[in-house]
């Protein structure tokens, strides 16, 4: 359905489309280096800041378990500091 209609059919005012970016090959280069394990600590501490700014949404707290699961080590005797500081700031 274009927006021309479903601005008709809702009752919304149609807003204008953004304008068209040219694409350049710089737009699909990778980054130089990458660290998942550092990302998805970032992931976790983002994930548990807007917990805590909205502790009535489960999907937050979904994600933020969800996360803080894949940090998790594989060996239980073993625990990261950060996400031992993590992991006490949920409980």
């Amino acid at each position: 359905m274009c927006r021309r209609c479903l601005a008709v059919r809702t009752g919304v005012a149609a807003r204008p489309l953004p304008p068209v970016r040219r694409v350049t090959p710089a737009d699909f280069e990778q980054p130089a280096k990458l660290d998942p394990v550092a990302e998805l600590h970032q992931l976790a501490a983002d994930a548990l800041a807007a917990y805590r700014a909205d502790t009535s949404n489960a999907m937050l707290l979904r994600e933020c378990r969800a996360t803080l699961a894949l940090l998790l080590p594989k060996d239980a005797g073993k625990r990261d500091a950060d996400l031992t500081g993590l992991l006490s700031a949920l409980g």
